[in-house]
């Protein structure tokens, strides 16, 4: 089976890196942590469709956001 680019892995912490990058500095409000939990939600989604587990994928997304 064909994996589609959009699926994969740094594909999608792309995305993800590229749509949170506005909160750098930000989570420590709460205004900013409900906003990351809304914009990260449907890339955990994604994370977990292609087999990571939730640990796994929010780990992935926390190193992201802390490199980016």
């Amino acid at each position: 089976m064909t994996q589609r680019i959009q699926d994969t892995d740094v594909f999608i912490l792309i995305e993800f890196s590229n749509a949170t990058k506005h909160l750098k500095g930000k989570l420590r409000t709460l205004e900013g942590l409900a906003e990351m939990k809304k914009i990260g939600a449907p890339f955990l989604q994604r994370f977990k469709d292609a087999g990571h587990s939730h640990n796994t994928a929010i780990g992935m997304m926390r190193d992201t956001f802390s490199i980016g």
